[in-house]
């Protein structure tokens, strides 16, 4: 399966995807109350990640990953989660029912980084993409990078790789 154009993802994907990281929030801290109270309030950003191509069942599939970042808290940092979505069972059978979604991988990942409560979201992504201090954030620089959250920024290209074609005029 090639690689989707970003453009041809509608808002309503777009949309779709927020929710998959909402709802995914919404279950994590809904069975830990500490992480509530600490992180609950510090979404920085939410943004579409289409990662490295691998081999899935012998043909070559773009998997998804939505990154959920949260701004650093004093009492120390968010446990960084990485959960692969179940395709076939609610809520996320419905959320991934479309078409251009179909067949392919959601992986939801969550992290915090070091960010002022006044920052700008997309440069709060970029400057982490562009130190490069983790495996994670090498590997996710190498692709692009579309911002889902804050809602007024969705569809926005935020990093865009060297070499990559740009598809905005």
């Amino acid at each position: 399966m090639e690689r989707p154009d970003p453009a041809t993802y509608s808002p309503g994907v777009l949309r779709r995807l927020a929710i998959a990281a909402q709802l995914d929030r919404e279950a994590f801290f809904a069975e830990h109350a500490r992480w509530r109270r600490s992180y609950g309030d510090r979404v920085e950003a939410v943004v579409l990640a289409e990662g490295s191509r691998r081999q899935v069942d012998g043909g070559r599939i773009e998997p998804l990953e939505v990154w959920t970042f949260f701004r650093h808290h004093p009492d120390g940092p968010f446990p960084t989660r990485r959960r692969r979505v179940p395709a076939t069972r609610d809520p996320w059978k419905r959320i991934l029912a479309e078409p251009s979604l179909a067949g392919r991988p959601l992986t939801l990942v969550s992290v915090s980084l070091e960010a002022d409560r006044f920052d700008d979201a997309e440069l709060v992504v970029r400057r982490y993409l562009m130190a490069g201090k983790t495996a994670s954030a090498r590997r996710l620089a190498k692709g692009r990078v579309i911002m889902l959250e804050p809602a007024q920024t969705r569809g926005q290209t935020v990093w865009q790789p060297a070499g990559m074609m740009s598809i905005e005029s």
